[in-house]
This record gives structure tokens, C-alpha cells and sequence, in this order.
């Protein structure tokens, strides 16, 4: 099964890039969990074809032998920073990496063609993020909003990973966030109570 939710692509020098999660259930796998990963696809023809990128759980038999340790990935967002692609994931369950949000940045090999990956550090985020797809959206080659919630998923926030903050609510919100902006503005759409 290939799915996405909550999350958002994007165009990006004339591509077009689109989050997805591939979920391998029970039945599939004979395994006594899903594989759950994420990854991209993307289009340089205006839609018209689709390649998909690297998985972050490329082959579900490593991931059910436990020789890949891949955290179980959901929810994604894609966005850029300094000209290279990075996939933002919820992290679902156990693997090497700790934290509910996972960055990953790709490239893509000139002459194979091959997506590559790795894990980047966000380091102005806070440690305890609320396990819900956090937003990710790109407004210049060197600046991002993330928005986010902490604890049970409260006092939603908007930052930039060059340290700014907005607090977009006080008290519950459910998170799950879009974000979008245009020359003049910053469009924050989440789930409130």
C-alpha cells in the first residue's frame, strides 16, 4: 500500500515532489507487525511521469530480519534547504533513531540516477515534540518554519530553524499543521479543538 497524509509537496526548480508512505500490513509480511516507511516521488514533467525516490526502509525483508534498523516511519513532509531535498517523518516505532521527528536529506547521484539519504540534525527544535506530523515548509534557500506542539500536543508553535518563534495558539491543539506562504504572508492551517 502507497498513501500519504497529513503533510505537502511542493515545486522545486520545475519539479514537482510529493511525500508518500509505503505500509507493508501483517498479512503481507508474515511478521507480527507493519513495515511502515516513507520516501518521495517526483515529477520533472509537470506530472505527466513519476519517479520514486529511495525509501527510508528499502527492502521490507531487512526491516522483518532486523538486519536494516530503520525506525517505522509515517506521516511526511517535504521541503528544501541549501539546494538539497529533505523528507520530514513522524517516527512510529523503535529503530536507530531517537525522537519523534526524523530529517533526512537526499541527493540524487548524477550519473546513476540513485537517491541517497542521510539523517540531518534540527537542533533548534525541542527534544520533547508531541508524536504528530510536524510541518515543514521552505521560504528561502537558507530559512524554514517548522510548526510543532509539545507534551499532549498543546501550545502549538511556528519556528524557523534560524530560531524565531511564533505561538500560534495557547492551551490543546491537535497539531497536524500546513503551512504556506506567498511574497507577503504565512498561512498556518491546524487543528484546534
Amino acid at each position: 500500500n502507497v498513501l500519504q497524509g497529513p503533510g505537502g509537496g511542493m515545486v522545486y526548480q520545475g519539479k514537482i515532489y510529493m511525500p508518500i508512505q509505503a505500509w507493508a500490513t501483517k498479512a503481507h509480511t508474515n511478521h507480527s507487525d507493519w513495515v511502515r516507511t516513507s520516501g518521495f516521488i517526483v515529477s520533472s514533467d509537470g506530472g505527466e511521469t513519476w519517479e520514486a525516490s529511495k525509501m527510508l526502509i528499502p527492502n521490507v525483508d531487512a526491516k522483518i530480519s532486523n538486519t536494516d534498523q530503520m525506525n517505522n516511519t509515517s506521516e511526511s513532509n517535504i521541503f528544501y534547504h541549501k539546494g538539497k531535498i529533505r523528507l520530514a517523518v513522524k517516527r512510529e516505532s523503535g529503530g536507530q533513531y531517537a525522537g519523534n521527528r526524523l530529517c533526512f536529506e537526499y541527493t540524487q547521484d548524477a550519473n546513476t540516477g540513485e537517491w541517497n539519504w542521510v539523517k540531518v540534525e534540527e537542533n533548534f527544535l525541542p527534544s520533547n515534540l508531541t508524536a504528530i506530523e510536524t510541518s515543514s515548509h521552505s521560504v528561502t534557500e537558507d530559512v524554514y518554519f517548522v510548526s510543532y506542539s509539545v507534551g499532549n500536543r498543546e501550545n502549538p508553535v511556528l519556528a524557523t530553524n534560524t530560531g524565531a518563534k511564533i505561538q500560534l495558539a495557547t492551551g490543546a491543539g491537535l497539531g497536524y499543521t500546513s503551512i504556506s506562504s506567498d511574497d507577503n504572508n504565512i498561512y498556518v492551517l491546524y487543528e484546534g479543538v
